[in-house]
């Protein structure tokens, strides 16, 4: 039973312990926090900080933390003398052999040597201390310290986690109640490794809490730390709440909860997706702190509940906690409180609103009519609010705010807002700009800040670029399709250095790894692929510079998006006697890696190489193995059961088998199904004609997906169903999901469900008119009585509205509706409802109407308004429009192409090189430059036609046909049925490029 002790005892105590520990500040930290220091030999010091109450041993922790540094310059003379020793007494630890002077009669091992790189280092030194322990060589106390030395030598998690396995199996240590500043070395060691995966952290907590000492609420909120890390919601609710049946940790360690630990829980909360628990905290039916409880709310606990609004998209609890509700006159909870919102409280607030899309909200703080921040008032912006604002800027699409933040306006010589407020950019704002720009289609106006008349940030400037700011520009160049200046920005030329060159900035694996994934989107696989495995790598064992797992998944992505399946084979999975190269890199692969083979597979028509990962003869990923699949591997092979058509295997993944009871392989692998993975399931129903298995998971007789069910479906669920509904004709079901019955008041599913259609529903809706014969439905959503999109309405038309428009227009020979659309009427000079709604037709919208237009034979009618679109086009639209009108006169294709190649419409071989024929815009007409990512195909009709011309023409003998692989394939599928049904021409697949067509020798 515990010493109780009068309160005159505790506080002579604690002054013997303050004075004693005063005649060395700076030691006295060492000692506190069990460090080798110059008091460890007093054994009467040890005795008074064991008799110690847990809040005086936390005030004189606090005091000598807060206080060292002034009293550490203020000290006596003798202690001038001792600073002579190495000052940062940590660093020497775990980096030097430890050389303890000791007081007399104090007894230390010899030299306690930093661990060496032996795998069995760790355990070895651990048990050598814990046997000279139990001979009695070392003290508790001593060998307490000791193991302090060796856990600050740890440089791996693996390392700490093999010395407390080493104390936790040894019995005679677990029987022993230890100093509770052993046990918060561990935890504060362990946080330290932050960067480590949160499965590698299984299983730390509960060895630790093994350990017999006094437990303090310090050490809870070091555990909740721990369990941060580990994502382990479970754990840090058995610590903070326990349950009905058991008392939580620590009321059972006699520890009474404080706002710092309650504060530490959310941060946990936010990270596992444990809103509620967090805000029942303060908003529950029972709180735990509020203004009428002993425990108080402070700004701490503010900015962690905003953090986790932030996680889990929370908005309204986020402004009913910052703002509270203008509309209802209702004050802030923060107000309530009695709390004042600083700038990290505002802040976190538009950081939530980054991440919810509420921009307006954020940017009405610093540029509304009542700002809470400006330079005349309490509270000024600071950088923070910019980077900030910024982001969420980036996350919305709003240039303009971001340009009139950072740059102002040139033209009009207005100041930038950072400049009215005083705030000087650094690279750190330019380097979130440039993210903006990224997202925003703005290239150049990334550029301008390191390449264009007037840089802001270069080597002769105060500011200078960095290795983000390069890897922010890599992405800006993955985004617009930039490869060649990402090529200046890291690898330059023959006779040109790089920019990070110029820049003397040394790219390292992230940099190479960003550039992968521009040549990913730039159709550059080759030069990705020369990093790692050309005449001059970057990347390889023997060289500074390793690929890490990133560098392979992002590998794996440029192979998928080139269909690249026998590169990615190489890199991933062994070949008989050959080692992959993840192998020979020393590199373990991880779910991660599988998961994106996975997505090669997929997109190279691999279907079985990806399944065997799973469920093959020697799987890589099972229950039964260290690796297991999980949700992200789930979705990824619904995915690739999508494109393969493979149903059966979907059902078997996500449903099982009802009929004969067989659980599907997620419930055999511990996986629960989300509503992505069954959005996926439905994506497979809609490529396999399974709609009635689609339909079942939200309107059957037992749904997976309902209001009053854990899982609720959500927009994209309701766009997956309506793809589905296109391909199944099933018109009815999308009415009834989008629109309900008006005739009989029946609300639509979505209302039901509680989601509020937006463009893109309707847009998918226009889809399911248009393969449904449906055409009034999809017009009255535009043109009706009562449209749901319109200039004046909170939705508006799209691009992709219109395009969508003009499918069901074409489908349903509705030349009238298309023409006033597009081109509006001459006649009447009324203009075309893309301009009342002030959208720029593009050349898509142009092909589309081409498309009405042979349709509903009204082409020879509208030729001039065709030529007109042309002749306002570039060469590049051009030549797009004309692929589209070229197949109208098949008749005289031949003399067609042949007049197109003097007029230098085409180029003189027509995409025909070596006996290949490549269907690519860019290898058949003369000075295409498209303006996306990847360049297009010619349309299947004009394909059939060109291979025709040259087969009859110039080439009978074609070995090859290059066709490309985007575009859902369409065009790679069209000429394949094309070939064998018009010529009776076999094919194979090219093995190092899916998409090339090689037609079999045997048939010529």
């Amino acid at each position: 039973m515990a010493t109780v002790r009068t309160p005159a005892e505790q506080g002579s105590i604690y002054r013997f312990m303050l004075k004693s520990l005063q005649e060395y500040p700076s030691e006295a930290v060492s000692y506190l926090n069990f460090e080798v220091s110059r008091f460890d030999g007093d054994e009467n010091l040890q005795q008074g900080y064991q008799r110690l109450s847990k809040t005086d041993r936390q005030k004189l922790y606090d005091f000598f933390n807060n206080k060292s540094s002034s009293t550490r310059f203020n000290s006596r003379t003798r202690e001038a003398h001792y600073r002579k020793k190495p000052s940062n007494i940590h660093q020497r630890f775990a980096t030097e052999p430890r050389s303890i002077t000791p007081k007399s009669g104090t007894r230390y091992t010899n030299q306690i040597q930093q661990p060496p790189s032996s795998p069995n280092s760790f355990f070895t030194q651990t048990s050598a201390l814990i046997h000279s322990w139990k001979l009695k060589q070392k003290s508790k106390n001593q060998l307490g310290i000791e193991l302090n030395v060796l856990i600050g030598g740890c440089a791996k998690l693996s390392q700490l986690i093999e010395i407390i396995h080493t104390l936790k199996n040894d019995k005679q240590v677990m029987e022993t109640s230890w100093d509770i500043r052993l046990i918060h070395k561990l935890l504060h060691k362990a946080a330290e490794f932050s960067d480590s995966y949160s499965y590698n952290f299984d299983g730390i907590f509960s060895d630790i809490i093994r350990f017999k000492s006094s437990y303090e609420a310090k050490t809870c909120i070091l555990l909740l730390k721990l369990i941060k890390l580990n994502l382990n919601f479970s754990d840090g609710k058995r610590l903070v709440l326990g349950n009905a049946a058991e008392a939580s940790l620590m009321l059972q360690w006699g520890i009474k909860p404080n706002v710092a630990i309650y504060n530490a829980f959310i941060t946990v909360c936010a990270k596992t997706g444990q809103f509620d628990s967090a805000w029942q905290l303060v908003c529950g039916d029972k709180p735990v702190m509020a203004p009428h409880l002993r425990l108080k709310v402070n700004q701490i606990t503010c900015t962690n509940l905003l953090t986790a609004c932030a996680e889990m998209e929370r908005y309204a609890e986020a402004k009913s906690l910052v703002l509270g509700d203008t509309s209802t006159v209702k004050t802030s909870l923060m107000q309530q409180w009695g709390i004042k919102p600083d700038i990290g409280i505002y802040n976190a607030f538009i950081t939530v609103c980054a991440k919810t899309g509420q921009f307006d909200s954020a940017w009405q703080l610093v540029c509304g009519d009542k700002p809470v921040m400006a330079p005349y008032l309490s509270l000024k912006a600071d950088s923070i609010t910019c980077m900030n604002l910024l982001i969420a800027c980036a996350e919305t699409g709003r240039y303009a705010e971001a340009k009139s933040l950072v740059l102002g306006d040139g033209d009009t010589t207005t100041a930038s807002l950072m400049q009215q407020w005083g705030i000087k950019p650094n690279v750190a704002i330019y380097n979130a700009f440039i993210t903006v720009c990224a997202k925003t289609g703005r290239f150049d106006s990334a550029w301008q800040l390191v390449c264009g008349d007037k840089p802001v940030m270069a080597p002769y400037l105060p500011l200078k670029v960095n290795q983000i700011t390069c890897l922010n520009l890599l992405a800006a160049c993955a985004e617009a399709g930039r490869y060649a200046e990402a090529k200046s920005l890291v690898l330059g030329d023959t006779a040109t250095a790089s920019l990070m060159q110029q820049w003397d900035i040394k790219p390292n694996v992230a940099i190479y790894s960003a550039f992968i994934t521009v040549c990913a989107k730039t159709d550059q696989f080759d030069s990705a692929w020369q990093l790692v495995c050309g005449d001059k790598p970057v990347m390889a064992p023997y060289l500074p510079l390793k690929t890490n797992q990133i560098t392979c998944i992002n590998l794996l992505t440029a192979c998928a998006e080139a269909g690249r399946y026998a590169e990615a084979k190489s890199l991933v999975l062994c070949d008989g006697d050959t080692a992959s190269l993840i192998q020979q890199w020393g590199i373990k692969p991880n779910v991660g890696i599988y998961s994106a083979f996975i997505t090669v597979c997929s997109k190279s028509d691999q279907f079985d190489s990806a399944w065997q990962l799973v469920c093959g003869d020697k799987p890589v990923m099972a229950p039964h193995l260290p690796l297991k699949a999980d949700s992200i591997t789930c979705l990824n092979l619904l995915t690739a059961c999508a494109e393969a058509g493979r149903y059966a295997e979907a059902k078997l993944l996500v449903l099982g088998d009802g009929d004969t009871d067989t659980a599907s392989l997620m419930q055999q692998w511990g996986i629960k199904s989300n509503v992505a993975i069954y959005s996926a399931f439905i994506t497979v129903c809609a490529k396999t004609g399974q709609f009635d298995s689609a339909w079942q998971l939200v309107c059957g007789d037992k749904p997976v997906m309902a209001p009053y069910l854990p899982l609720r479906a959500n927009q994209i669920t309701c766009m997956n169903l309506l793809a589905s509904c296109a391909e199944a004709g099933r018109y009815a079901e999308a009415k009834s999901l989008v629109l309900g019955d008006t005739t009989t008041i029946t609300a639509s599913l979505m209302q039901q469900w509680g989601i509020k259609p937006d463009v893109a529903i309707y847009n998918a809706f226009i889809m399911v008119c248009a393969k449904t014969g449906q055409f009034d439905s999809a017009w009255q959503l535009v043109c009706g009585d009562k449209p749901v999109m319109a200039p004046h309405l909170s939705l508006k038309a799209s691009l992709i509205t219109c395009l969508n428009l003009l499918t069901a227009c074409a489908e349903m020979e509705r030349y009238a509706e298309a023409k006033s659309l597009v081109l509006g009427d001459g006649d009447t000079a009324t203009t075309s409802l893309m301009q009342q709604w002030g959208i720029k037709p593009d050349v898509a919208i142009y092909s589309a109407f081409i498309k009405v237009c042979i349709k509903a034979k009204e082409f020879d009618t509208e030729i001039w308004y065709l030529e007109k679109i042309m002749n306002k086009c570039d060469m590049s639209t051009f030549s797009q429009i004309h692929a589209q009108l070229a197949p109208i006169e098949k008749d005289n294709f031949a003399s067609m192409i042949d007049k197109g190649i003097t007029q230098g419409i085409y180029k003189k071989n027509v995409g025909l090189m070596n006996h290949c024929i490549d269907l690519h815009m860019d290898k058949i007409f003369e000075g295409h430059s498209g303006d996306d990512t990847h360049i297009r195909g010619v349309p299947l009709a004009f394909a059939k036609l060109l291979f025709c011309y040259h087969k009859q023409n110039n080439e009978p003998k074609i070995t090859s046909i290059i066709t490309g692989y985007h575009g859902n394939k369409t065009l790679k599928n069209g000429m394949i049925s094309f070939l064998k049904d018009e010529f009776g021409l076999e094919f194979i697949e090219d093995k190092f490029n899916s998409g090339m067509i090689v037609l079999s020798e045997s048939t010529h």
